[in-house]
């Protein structure tokens, strides 16, 4: 239903500007200008050439009349333009707005004129805010991952306008589930009253109210007064306050998009310096055919790999790109695809692990030369550094930074009397249970020909051919406690790794030294340096950096300041200073809001979008289509809002009848 349309001067004070004007027509309206009696030789040629003497005196009253409503037209049109006239609803049909607009990512996407999504809903919402009178609050909230109140509930429309000027697009996921819940309960406060949701995402599936999708305005005392009551469900049922929901959609109709949604790294096994970049690659559902994307990985700035490969419309491609980050651990890997409509899904920043050598400690009495053999051949590789520690001779002493020496520690058939859970360790052959390693001794041993592998994708087989390892197994495995059993026997578990309680561990029943052909295969060697570097990453990932998600949060040393590469260090997003934290202050929590690399103190990392959910644009066949009750539209379309435009437009077509009506016809 269309309640009755009210007419609000935003400016009334500008209506005196136009007071003369309006006098000085009234006056010549009402002026009756006398004619002058001139002697003339003859009448009847003077009368043949004035027409008007030949007209009824009716008709020139009419013309007369009809002259003065132009005028008075004119007059009023300018009068109503420039005090802006605006048609709106009754104030006591919708008490407050809810202006929730949609600040994630993929409403930077452009259409082919260059404009964004954001500032098509932004145009809208101007529009349909001029058609509010002056008794409506209106409330302006962003959000992306989360909401964010820009303007409580105000009267000001310079205020509202300024927070509406003020949203910008973050490159993060959005919540819009979590976003529709809180303007819910915000325009509460003011019911009745209206949501304008605007977004590009398709329509949410947003949990049902259990009011109905109503929301009780009544304080606690009321609901227990109401319960208290017999006849408690009807005054509850008129308590509800209504608060619609208006959603426009600014979705784009055909969205061609490609962007990166997943990616890791990983060092290769083996490999000094070198690893492998997983990339998940997802194009929009538009169209048919598909896309051609190039792809470009920089190193330090220098091109290191181009690449083209097609991704299907709707699908997903995946693949393994190698970088070697011995030359510098910032890679730049960028894609583009002809009309790509989102930008910021094209580009991830990634800090790569510092190619450094990992510091080992075998802790060996006698030393297991098949061991020595597979820890020199990766040594050599420059992967690790490996040093021969004596029972004798444990525990090592810590760093100066208070960490252990050694990032990684072999016991080879040897366990100290107390067990560090500081330490990242490979146990073979232990003599014994030992903290959380549980163990059962074989007195003689069992030669297994065979093993069976139930957990082939653990990081710690790869590459690892078991189906013909033979080994010796010396003790049977517990694998409680946080253990997950990777090679199996007859016996049980030979294998097991793990982490319990923060610490990495992985713990061998067998005998190298006394196992029929595991020292004589490649694959010893590839399970000792998959277990070494399994070991190490959580470490490297500390030391070298994190590749994270933007949105997530990050803990900043005490004393630490958040920048970002390529930006001045004093400044951050916006351009507003940046406040290091005091000396001896405790961790602040920081959002990572932007793409790049970024440093705070000995953290490094870098931040990349990675979400499906905006890479994936769904094609909207009608752009900018309102969903939902329209009721506090009073007008059609033309006749709604801020009427200046249409008062011109009104003016110049009187002005111009009027010049085609007196002087083309003559009509005076």
């Amino acid at each position: 239903m269309i309640p009755l349309a009210a007419a609000q001067l935003l400016a009334p004070g500008l209506w005196v500007w136009c007071l003369a004007p309006a006098l000085l027509a009234v006056a010549l309206y009402l002026f009756k200008r006398r004619p002058r009696q001139v002697r003339v030789s003859t009448l009847p040629f003077f009368k043949s050439l004035a027409a008007i003497y030949q007209e009824s005196a009716w008709l020139r009253r009419l013309k007369k009349l009809v002259s003065f409503l132009l005028t008075a037209f004119v007059i009023l049109g300018a009068v109503l333009a420039l005090t802006r006239l605006v048609v709106a609803p009754k104030s006591d049909e919708l008490q407050g707005v809810v202006l929730l607009i949609d600040g994630s990512a993929s409403m930077s996407a452009v259409d082919e004129e260059g404009e964004s999504r954001l500032e098509r809903g932004q145009a809208w919402a101007r529009d349909r805010l001029a058609g509010l009178p002056p008794g409506v609050a209106v409330m302006v909230v962003r959000y992306d991952r989360r909401p964010e109140i820009l303007l409580p509930f105000s009267y000001d429309r310079r205020a509202v306008e300024r927070a509406l000027s003020a949203v910008e697009v973050r490159p993060l996921a959005g919540d819009p589930v979590a976003a529709l819940r809180l303007a819910r309960r915000l325009a509460a406060l003011e019911a009745p009253a209206a949501i304008w949701h605007l977004t590009d995402q398709p329509e949410e599936r947003v949990a049902e109210d259990p009011l109905g999708g109503q929301i009780a305005r009544i304080s606690s005392a009321d609901v227990a007064s109401l319960s208290s009551s017999s006849e408690g469900v009807a005054p509850l049922q008129t308590a509800l306050a209504p608060v619609t929901l208006t959603r426009v959609d600014l979705g784009l109709a055909e969205p061609r998009n490609v962007g990166i949604t997943a990616v890791q790294v990983r060092p290769q096994p083996l490999e000094h310096g070198k690893v492998e970049a997983f990339l998940e690659i997802q194009g929009a559902p538009v169209g048919s055919e598909p896309y051609e994307t190039q792809i470009e990985v920089q190193r330090q700035g220098e091109l290191v790999l181009l690449q083209r490969i097609s991704v299907a419309a709707g699908g997903v491609e995946r693949l393994l790109l190698p970088i070697d980050s011995s030359q510098g651990d910032e890679v730049e890997i960028k894609i583009s695809t002809e009309d790509d409509v989102l930008a910021s899904d094209d580009v991830v920043h990634l800090r790569l692990p510092e190619a450094r050598p990992i510091r080992v400690a075998w802790v060996t009495e006698g030393g297991d030369p098949f061991t020595q053999l597979a820890l020199a051949a990766i040594q050599e590789s420059g992967q690790l550094e490996v040093f021969q520690v004596s029972p004798k001779s444990w525990p090592m002493p810590d760093g100066p930074d208070g960490r252990p020496a050694f990032e990684v520690v072999i016991f080879d058939a040897w366990l100290p009397e107390l067990w560090d859970p500081k330490l990242q360790a490979i146990v073979i052959d232990p003599p014994g249970p030992l903290g959380p390693i549980r163990t059962a001794r074989l007195e003689t041993g069992i030669p297994l020909g065979s093993l069976r592998s139930v957990a082939d994708g653990h990081p710690l087989l790869y590459g690892v051919a078991s189906g013909r390892v033979a080994v010796f197994q010396t003790c049977v495995l517990d694998t409680g406690g946080g253990l997950t059993p990777l090679w199996v026997g007859p016996a049980g578990p030979v294998l097991s790794a793990g982490e319990v309680r923060g610490q990495r561990l992985i713990v061998m029943g067998f005998s190298t030294i006394r196992s029929e052909r595991l020292g004589y295969l490649a694959s010893w060697p590839l399970l000792l340096g998959n277990a070494v570097l399994w070991l190490a990453q959580p470490g490297q990932d500390e030391r070298s950096g994190r590749n994270l998600q933007t949105g997530e949060v990050l803990e900043l040393p005490p004393g630490a300041s958040l920048t970002w590469k390529g930006d001045d260090p004093s400044k951050t997003r916006a351009g507003t200073k940046q406040r290091p934290a005091p000396a001896g202050a405790a961790p602040r929590l920081v959002e990572l809001d932007r793409l790049g690399f970024f440093e705070a103190g000995e953290v490094r990392g870098s931040a990349a979008l990675l979400s499906g959910r905006e890479t994936n644009l769904r094609p909207n066949p009608s752009p900018l289509a309102i969903t939902g009750p329209r009721e506090e539209l009073p007008l059609a379309a033309y006749f709604r809002g801020d009427l200046r435009p249409l008062l011109l437009w009104g003016i110049l077509l009187i002005l111009a009848f009027e010049a085609w009506l007196f002087h083309r016809l003559g009509v005076f």
